[in-house]
């Protein structure tokens, strides 16, 4: 390095390697890049540490109105009344109790429209006035 005879760093040598068309400015670049990623991730985690800590206080402020309902007396013998969606075989059974039942009602509702549309019918196309007995519910049955 080569410097005064009495300082301590007179017979050091410095060890450089020449990095052609290299700048400072590269440097720097690189410096404040890193910075920048070093204080993205510390902000990545202080953000997952507060969701954590949210979740915690969420879950413990759950906990106490659980606790708060436990003692309900409103409640029948203190159990929790959890609806469960129905099985396929409840499903099944349900279905077998009644059968045909929309396929009834929806059959019920179009011979009502046909039997409102017949007097129209024959209003426009001139024909003879559907007759009472044609509006006798006896002669639609189900079949």
């Amino acid at each position: 390095m080569g410097s005064r005879r009495r300082s301590p760093f007179r017979y050091d040598l410095w060890n450089l390697k020449y990095l052609h068309r290299f700048t400072w400015s590269h440097l720097s670049e690189h410096l404040a890049f890193e910075r920048q990623v070093r204080r993205q991730r510390l902000r990545a985690e202080v953000a997952q540490a507060k969701r954590e800590t949210d979740f915690y206080l969420r879950s413990v402020e759950r906990g106490k109105h659980f606790l708060a309902a436990d003692g309900d007396s409103s409640r029948p013998n203190g159990s929790w009344a959890f609806a469960q969606r129905p099985t396929e075989q409840e499903l099944r059974a349900r279905k077998a109790a009644h059968p045909g039942g929309r396929v009834r009602a929806r059959l019920a509702h179009a011979q009502d429209q046909a039997r409102s549309n017949r007097g129209l019918l024959a209003r426009i196309f001139g024909g003879p006035p559907p007759s009472e007995s044609m509006r006798d519910p006896k002669m639609f049955r189900d079949s």
